[in-house]
């Protein structure tokens, strides 16, 4: 990602099904990066993945801006650490990068997520916070789960939003996907294997890369 891409997404004023705005924090406090790794989940379990930005929040005027992260902020943000991260709260493990973007002299963070490998990725630890309820004296304190063992996070279809597979339609996409991808496995295995001899194996990500570039560059194919 680049200067005018980020610029382009601010413009929109809105987060998009790929796309999740985080505002500025840091990974060292646990309920920001908690709130990080959802967004992460949902990406992952998102056709073709999607990004994490890092130090973006929404004005009083509604208008999506880059707030920036001190430099303590973007240090936290490494790689490795993330990866320390994500392995405490995903299953299976999540392919990702992360970079730091300036943007009108402030830093950013973004994390870019690869969709799932095989399987849909699952929460498997919860993350609860305790938050008072009420604001007399006699207020109690409310658990509130940010992430839920064993939930299946997604990027909702009908709003950009991470949240908990909401409606029938969500689950009916991922199982689809899943089963592309198992499909997509089996198949090239018996062919390596020799089982399907006749039957050419399956494009692999360069092919449909190249293909798509050969037809953004010659369109009247």
């Amino acid at each position: 990602m680049d200067e005018n891409e980020l610029r382009e997404l601010l413009t929109l004023g809105h987060e998009l099904r790929g796309v999740e705005f985080k505002g500025p924090g840091s990974r060292k406090d646990n309920h920001f990066a908690a709130k990080v790794v959802r967004a992460v989940l949902g990406m992952a379990n998102h056709p073709d993945g999607g990004r994490v930005i890092i130090g973006v929040e929404q004005g009083k005027d509604g208008r999506l801006a880059v707030a920036g992260l001190t430099q303590e902020d973007v240090l936290s943000w490494s790689y490795d650490s993330v990866g320390d991260t994500l392995s405490e709260y995903c299953d299976p493990s999540i392919s990702y990068e992360v970079e730091e973007l300036r943007f009108d002299g402030k830093s950013t963070i973004v994390i870019t997520v690869q969709e799932f490998r095989q399987v849909p990725i699952l929460c498997k630890k919860d993350y609860q916070v305790i938050s008072d309820k009420g604001r007399s004296q006699l207020a109690t304190k409310e658990p509130s789960l940010v992430l839920r063992k064993g939930a299946l996070y997604v990027r909702a279809k009908r709003k950009p939003e991470t949240s908990e597979i909401p409606t029938q339609e969500d689950m009916r996409a991922l199982l689809e996907l899943a089963t592309r991808k198992s499909l997509a496995a089996f198949v090239a295995l018996a062919h390596k294997s020799g089982l399907i001899s006749q039957m050419p194996p399956p494009p692999s990500d360069q092919d449909r890369f190249e293909d798509q570039l050969s037809d953004l560059l010659d369109p009247a194919q």
